[in-house]
C-alpha cells in the first residue's frame, strides 16, 4: 500500500507546530517530515541538530507524533526556489517512493478534505491522478485583532472566522496543491506543479478541498518586517508584504467585518469519522 506523508519547513516560531502535528496526524497521515532551518551562513545541508537552537525545540515538540526532523543550514531566509530542492532531498533521504503521496504545507496551512484521506488517495490511484488542488481560506479572530497562538483550545477555535484576505487584500494566489504523488515536482510555494495535472476532483467538488490559513496572529508584523529585510525576497512577495504593512500601519487590525472580504463563522476544524 502507498504511504501518505506531510512535509513542512520551519525557520522561526514553533507555536503552531503542535496544532499542525495534531491536525495532520488526525487526518491519517502516516508520517510527517519537519525541515527546520538554522542560519549558519553556509549552503543547505541536511545535518544533525546542534543543541540549544530552534531545531532542538522542534525535536522536543515532535517526540509524541509520527515525525522525522531534518535540520538544515542556510545563509539567509530561504527563497521559494530553494524549497523544492530541499523537499526533494528530504524525500530521498526518507525513502519516499515515486507513487507514495505527499502533502506539502507551510506551518500555517491546514488542509481539509471531504472524506477520509485514504479514500481520496484510493480514488486518485484508480484514476491515475497525480495531484490535487485546493483553495486557501484565511482564518482570523471575529474582530480582526491578532492575538498570540495558544496551546489550547484548538487552532480553529482560536481563529474561528473564515475570510478572503490573501486574495482580496493582498491580491495573492490562493490555490494550493494539497496532495500529490512523491514523483510530482511542486514549486516552492506549492501552488503549481512542473509535471502533473491537478484540476480533476476525485470526490466531491473543488470547494471541498480547503487550506485553512492561520497566518494572521500576533507575530505577523514582526515576521513581515523580517521578510522585507531579506535580500532574497521575490518582487511579488515584497509587494504583498509592503501592502500588508501599509494596511496594518493605517488600520491596526484586519478588515474581517467588511463584507467585501466574504467573512463567515467556521469554528473548529472537523474531521471525517473513522480515520484509522
Amino acid at each position: 500500500m502507498t504511504k501518505i506523508y506531510a512535509l513542512t519547513t520551519i525557520y522561526e516560531g514553533i507555536e503552531l507546530l503542535p496544532h499542525f502535528l495534531r491536525h495532520y496526524t488526525r487526518l491519517g497521515v502516516d508520517e510527517i517530515f519537519v525541515a527546520v532551518g538554522i542560519r549558519r551562513n553556509t549552503d543547505f545541508v541536511l545535518d544533525e541538530a546542534p543543541p540549544g537552537n530552534i531545531a532542538a525545540a522542534v525535536i522536543d515538540v515532535c517526540r509524541d507524533f509520527p515525525t522525522r526532523v531534518y535540520p538544515f543550514s542556510y545563509d539567509e531566509y530561504a527563497t521559494n526556489s530553494q524549497n523544492e530542492p530541499l523537499r526533494r532531498r528530504i524525500k530521498a533521504e526518507a525513502g519516499v517512493c515515486p507513487n507514495d503521496w505527499c502533502i506539502h504545507a507551510d506551518l500555517d496551512e491546514f488542509y481539509t478534505f471531504p472524506t477520509r484521506l485514504r479514500d481520496i488517495t484510493d480514488e486518485m490511484e484508480k484514476r491515475n491522478d497525480w495531484a490535487l488542488a485546493g483553495w486557501l481560506v484565511d482564518r482570523t479572530t471575529r474582530d480582526g485583532t491578532m492575538p498570540p497562538i495558544l496551546a489550547a483550545p484548538s487552532i480553529g477555535e482560536q481563529f474561528p472566522w473564515g475570510c478572503h484576505l490573501t486574495d482580496r487584500l493582498l491580491n495573492a494566489n490562493i490555490r494550493r496543491i494539497v496532495l500529490c504523488r512523491g514523483k510530482v515536482r511542486v514549486n516552492g510555494s506549492h501552488d503549481d506543479t512542473e509535471n502533473a495535472y491537478f484540476e480533476s476532483v476525485p470526490i466531491g467538488s473543488k470547494e471541498d478541498y480547503v487550506c485553512h490559513h492561520f497566518k494572521w496572529c500576533e507575530s505577523l508584523e514582526q515576521r513581515t518586517r523580517q521578510r522585507l529585510a531579506e535580500s532574497g525576497i521575490r518582487p511579488i512577495y515584497r509587494r504583498e508584504c509592503d501592502d500588508l504593512m501599509k494596511y496594518l500601519g493605517e488600520h491596526h487590525r484586519l478588515p474581517v467585518e467588511d463584507p467585501a472580504y466574504g467573512g463567515c463563522e467556521m469554528g473548529r476544524i472537523t474531521y471525517p469519522d473513522k480515520i484509522y
